[in-house]
C-alpha cells in the first residue's frame, strides 16, 4: 500500500487572495543593458571552463507536440539528490525497496520489468507529497526545455525517415542554446534509452554541439530502465516527474492541467462555487482547495529554476532556458510560461479559463 494521506497533509493556509509571497513575485532587479534594445534583463554570467555540468534529459511526444525536458546541475552537487530522492520513494511506496522500482510522472511505474498503473487516489497522493519533498530539497538544479509544434514545424527535409532525424535534431540544437550561460564550461547529457530516429538525431545534435557552444557536449551512454537507483537512475526518474508537470501546464489536456488542481480555480474564476451542504460536499472541496493550494507550489517551483531575459552577445535578442519552436523560434520561451504560471497560480480576478495558449505562437 501507498502512503496515506492525512489531514495534515490536506491542511491548506488560505491566504488572503491579494497577497503574494516573495518567492512568488517576479525579481525587480533589472540591467539595462547598452544597445539592447531597452529590454530589461539579465547579463549572462557565464560559468567557469573547469566547472562540470550534467544535462539530465527525458522527453514527452504525442502526435502534436514534442517536448524534451531535464534539469541541469553541478556535477558536484549531483550524487546530492540520491539519498533524499530515495527516501522519498520509501516514504511514498514504504512496502517496497525503492532500488526495486522507477518512478514516473506519467501515472506508470515498473518493478522488475513489469509496468503497473498508479489508481487515480495514488496519483493524486504523490503529487502532493511530491510538491512537499520539492520544498526541502537542497540540490540546486536549473530547468531547461524545449517544446516542438511538429504541426507547425518547418522541415527542409524531403524523406519521411529523415524528416524524423531532422526533427529530434533541431530540437536538441534548439535546447543546446538554453545552456549558453554555461557555454564554456564541460557540459555531458545523461538520457534514457532512445533509440530509433531520435538516437541517431540526438548523436548529430552532440555532433555539431560545439557550434553553438565553445566545446563539443559530452554524450554519455543511454542509461537502461532496469537501472533503478543508480546516480543517474534517480535523476531521471526526477527529471520524469518535472517535465511531466510542466508539460502539461504549457499543452493541457483540455483543461485539466496536473491531476485536476486548477479545478478550484476554475470554479471561483466563473463564480461556481458554493458552501459544502453535506460532510461528502466538505471533503470533496476540502481536495479541491488542498490540490490547488499545494501544488501550485509545484509550478512555482519549476518558474523559478528557469531563467529568462538572459543578454548575451551571440544572441540578438533576450534568451531562456525554454525554447518554442512552431513556424519560428521563441528563445524567451521561458519568460512567457512564467507570466502564465505566475498569473495563474497567484489568481485574485476572476477569470475564465487559462489565458496562456501555445497555440497563438
Amino acid at each position: 500500500m501507498v502512503y496515506k494521506l492525512t489531514e495534515e497533509d490536506l491542511a491548506v493556509f488560505m491566504p488572503d487572495p491579494n497577497h503574494v509571497t516573495m518567492d512568488q513575485v517576479y525579481s525587480l532587479v533589472h540591467h539595462i543593458l547598452p544597445n539592447s534594445g531597452n529590454y530589461a534583463g539579465f547579463c549572462a554570467s557565464y560559468t567557469q571552463p573547469d566547472d562540470e555540468y550534467i544535462l539530465y534529459l527525458d522527453e514527452r511526444e504525442n502526435d502534436k507536440y514534442l517536448y524534451i525536458g531535464g534539469c541541469l546541475v553541478n556535477r558536484v552537487s549531483s550524487p546530492t539528490l540520491v539519498q533524499p530522492f530515495l527516501n522519498f520513494k520509501n516514504y511514498y511506496r514504504p512496502e517496497l525497496n525503492p532500488k526495486d522500482w522507477y518512478m514516473k510522472g506519467s501515472g506508470e511505474w515498473l518493478i522488475k520489468g513489469s509496468k503497473f498503473a498508479e489508481s487515480k487516489d495514488e496519483a493524486f497522493t504523490k503529487w502532493i507529497l511530491w510538491t512537499k519533498f520539492l520544498k526541502i530539497l537542497k540540490t540546486p538544479y536549473a530547468f531547461h526545455s524545449i517544446t516542438i509544434d511538429k504541426i507547425k514545424f518547418s522541415h527542409k527535409e524531403k524523406s519521411n525517415k529523415n524528416k524524423n532525424i531532422e526533427l529530434y535534431r533541431e530540437a536538441y540544437l534548439a535546447l543546446l542554446k538554453t545552456l549558453e550561460i554555461q557555454r564554456y564550461s564541460k557540459i555531458s547529457i545523461v538520457t534514457d534509452n532512445i533509440e530509433g530516429a531520435q538516437f541517431k538525431g540526438y548523436l548529430e545534435a552532440v555532433e555539431q554541439s560545439d557550434s553553438i557552444l565553445e566545446n563539443k557536449i559530452i554524450g554519455k551512454s543511454p542509461v537502461s530502465k532496469s537501472d533503478f537507483f543508480s546516480e543517474h537512475s534517480c535523476w531521471l526518474q526526477f527529471v520524469d516527474m518535472q517535465i511531466y508537470a510542466l508539460s502539461r501546464f504549457i499543452y493541457p489536456s483540455g483543461h485539466n492541467v496536473l491531476m485536476n488542481f486548477e479545478k478550484y480555480a476554475y470554479d471561483l474564476g466563473i463564480n461556481n462555487w458554493k458552501a459544502p451542504e453535506t460532510h461528502e460536499d466538505l471533503l470533496e472541496l476540502k481536495v479541491k482547495e488542498s490540490s490547488y493550494f499545494i501544488l501550485k507550489d509545484l509550478y512555482h517551483h519549476l518558474r523559478l529554476r528557469s531563467k529568462k531575459n538572459i543578454h548575451s552577445p551571440n544572441y540578438q535578442s533576450p534568451i531562456s532556458t525554454m525554447v518554442l519552436i512552431t513556424n519560428k523560434e521563441y528563445l524567451n520561451f521561458a519568460e512567457d510560461v512564467d507570466k502564465a504560471i505566475h498569473e495563474f497560480c497567484n489568481r485574485n480576478v476572476a477569470k475564465e479559463k487559462i489565458t496562456f495558449s501555445i497555440d497563438r505562437y
